[in-house]
């Protein structure tokens, strides 16, 4: 069993070289916490070409708030596309649209050590049956994490901020998780909906309140 020594934390973590973190992901290999194991198996792919994500939980006994005993992490390619179509309609009318589901098997099993809040990978399988998704040099982006949510909530309601003013902060503070442009305007257009739908309660204009 191997156990990865390093300090906690976002910071720490995204300060691992990517050819480190391939060569320790193994069988056996034991992580601090499911945030850095799915950051460090996030970045290997990445480093390939290849976005992953969470698929799979499964949790101590049957109470939905019950910590998670299993986690599978998987290629983007999972599955397999399977068309539906009205029976009515001419199969030579069908539309044939493209999809990047390969039903590729790419994926790390981790397992939560119980009494602790470590992670042990239990299964690996790294191959892809597809060419990498993104070309070498680009940045494959993910999800906004809590706390960038949280700073995005804090920064979009003071007008002095602009979308590019958020977004170089956001780098300064996130670098582990690069988000594109778009990403920071969905989530300010979202705090922007959700400040606007309070008013409308409060009795539908400033003004008013």
């Amino acid at each position: 069993m191997k156990l990865l020594q390093s300090a906690s934390g976002p910071s720490a973590i995204a300060k691992r070289s990517m050819i480190t973190i391939g060569q320790e992901i193994v069988m056996g290999t034991v992580f601090s916490s499911i945030n850095e194991a799915q950051h460090c198996i996030y970045a290997r792919e990445a480093n390939r070409g290849h976005r992953w994500h969470r698929r799979q939980s499964k949790r101590f006994g049957d109470d939905p708030t019950a910590q998670f005993r299993k986690v599978t992490l998987r290629c983007n390619h999972y599955h397999e596309h399977t068309p539906l179509h009205l029976p009515d309609i001419d199969p030579s009318n069908h539309r044939r649209g493209k999809t990047i589901k390969t039903n590729c098997f790419a994926r790390v099993n981790l397992n939560h050590i119980l009494d602790t809040n470590q992670w042990k990978v239990t299964l690996t399988h790294w191959d892809h049956n597809h060419a990498r998704e993104f070309p070498p040099g680009s940045v494959v982006t993910r999800p906004p994490t809590k706390e960038q949510r949280e700073a995005v909530a804090s920064l979009a309601t003071n007008s002095a901020f602009r979308r590019e003013h958020i977004g170089m902060i956001l780098a300064r503070d996130f670098p582990e998780n690069p988000l594109h442009l778009h990403q920071i305007l969905n989530m300010v257009n979202g705090v922007h909906h959700r400040a606007e739908e309070d008013i409308q309660l409060l009795g539908g204009d400033i003004a008013a309140i």
